[in-house]
């Protein structure tokens, strides 16, 4: 009788789960086993519990679309979820005297239930970060991607750019499989648009990295007689290849035909100058033009 108004200890609080997961809540001041039992399942969300135990159990289906449902005493009443007393349940007592005499005397039964409360925080929903790296190993701020449930990439969930720190994060993406594709990069990077998939999880961060290669390119001198205009056929002249910064980044020597070609320079600007002429020549000090190496795999041919 004392512990009659008594709720569970977790009436009137927020229960948070993950779809897809269960939770089971006990009570701590022993009165859930007073109260009736339950089976009901709601918009995915199932409440079982058992009369005369302390427990009770939440499960939230992975299909769930609710991300907060509020369970209100009004809702447990008419459930049924409350301790006894709706139903006419008359009580005798008996008392037997001395005399023989046997009197009886009726209790009034309890009529004014007790319910309890519950409000749910459901996490339906996952999160994708996204990372731009070059193939240094640099973050890379300025690239988009677009996302879609779909791998033809139809009905776009939207387009997301890298920010300073080369990631952007997604929020509120359904738990499966999402698919991302690379729409535009800064310049100095060769665009990939391969469709790439990735697995969703629910109240959980994915992180999905991308790299992409810088484009390079090369650089060809040519060496010719300034008179003729004819190339100077002789190896061993030597060129100095300097970065925007004046910075040299290599040196190319001429073969016996009077070429000389560079390695791959990644993408930028960059100047040559000649270090050593041929027999009979005289050294050109003038720095070339700016060479812009701007396409990938492209030979950049400049005659001095």
């Amino acid at each position: 009788i004392n512990a009659m108004e008594t709720r569970p200890s977790f009436d009137g609080t927020t229960i948070t789960l993950d779809a897809g997961t269960s939770k089971t809540l006990t009570d701590t001041r022993g009165v859930l086993k007073d109260y009736n039992s339950i089976d009901k399942t709601v918009d995915g969300i199932r409440i079982q519990h058992v009369k005369g135990e302390n427990t009770m159990t939440i499960s939230v289906d992975s299909s769930c679309t609710k991300e907060a449902y509020r369970i209100s005493d009004s809702t447990m009443q008419s459930w049924g979820v409350i301790k006894d007393g709706t139903q006419d349940y008359d009580t005798t007592f008996y008392y037997d005297f001395p005399s023989g005499v046997q009197d009886q005397i009726y209790s009034l039964h309890y009529n004014d239930p007790v319910p309890m409360s519950l409000d749910l925080k459901i996490n339906i929903y996952g999160k994708l970060e996204i990372g731009k790296k070059d193939d240094k190993g640099n973050y890379v701020p300025n690239t988009s991607f677009k996302l879609s449930y779909n791998s033809d990439m139809s009905n776009p969930i939207g387009t997301y750019t890298t920010g300073s720190t080369g990631k952007v994060l997604v929020e509120q993406l359904k738990p499966g499989i999402v698919y991302v594709q690379e729409v535009s990069v800064p310049n100095h990077l060769i665009l990939d648009s391969t469709i790439e998939s990735v697995t969703i999880k629910t109240a959980e961060t994915v992180a999905f990295t991308d790299v992409n290669d810088w484009k390079q390119g090369y650089i060809k001198v040519v060496k010719k007689d300034a008179e003729t205009g004819k190339v100077v056929k002789k190896s061993g002249t030597v060129f100095d290849i300097y970065n925007s910064n004046n910075t040299k980044i290599t040196s190319i020597t001429t073969n016996e035909n009077g070429v000389a070609v560079s390695g791959l320079l990644d993408y930028g600007t960059y100047y040559v100058k000649e270090y050593t002429a041929p027999d009979k020549y005289t050294r050109k000090v003038e720095v070339s033009n700016n060479i812009g190496v701007v396409e990938d795999g492209k030979t950049y041919e400049i005659s001095i």
